[in-house]
């Protein structure tokens, strides 16, 4: 399992009830970590992938044999399945108070086959296995674009929220 733990800054807090500053981050939390699984996650699995995410460099001996048995030498691409179960299933849970102690938002993804972290040790000539546990550190990556692009949605939806929520009375007017 792929678990993706992201620390984003809270918006300030605009309304005047802490209960409704909760639920007015956790909403947009969700709908950005949505929008990133959904939208960025499959750039994981295209072939400007390697330079964006740092994945770690396949010899071109095991891209060639790939390509001949798979008929694709993209990173983390055999026969799609991981792909596909990793683009289309996700477990999205967030948890904390944005009034107090922070938000936690963590993605949870799933390998078809059985990954862990394992570094998996060094080939002979030098160079680190690719493992399932290097493969979990690929997809984990967020690029800094990618990191910002998430914090200013979350920035601009809460304040969108701020102004459209349907408890009104608690709300501060934003100028």
């Amino acid at each position: 399992m792929l678990e993706v733990s992201y620390s984003l800054e809270v918006p300030a807090m605009l309304v005047q009830s802490a209960r409704l500053h909760n639920a007015l981050c956790k909403r947009v939390f969700r709908t950005a970590i949505e929008f990133h699984h959904e939208q960025r996650i499959p750039k994981h699995f295209q072939r400007a992938a390697h330079g964006k995410y740092g994945y770690a460099e396949r010899s071109a001996r095991y891209r060639v044999r790939k390509q001949k048995k798979y008929g694709s030498s993209l990173d983390l691409v055999r026969t799609g399945a991981t792909m596909r179960r990793m683009t289309s299933e996700r477990q999205l849970s967030i948890g904390g108070q944005a009034s107090t102690s922070g938000l936690r938002a963590t993605l949870r993804l799933r390998f078809p086959f059985p990954a862990d972290r394992s570094t998996g040790g060094v080939r002979k000539d030098g160079r680190p296995k690719i493992t399932a546990g290097q493969m979990v550190r690929e997809i984990e990556t967020i690029a800094p674009d990618e990191m910002a692009e998430i914090q200013k949605q979350i920035q601009d939806g809460y304040l969108v929220l701020v102004e459209t929520d349907a408890s009104a009375r608690q709300r501060v007017k934003v100028t």
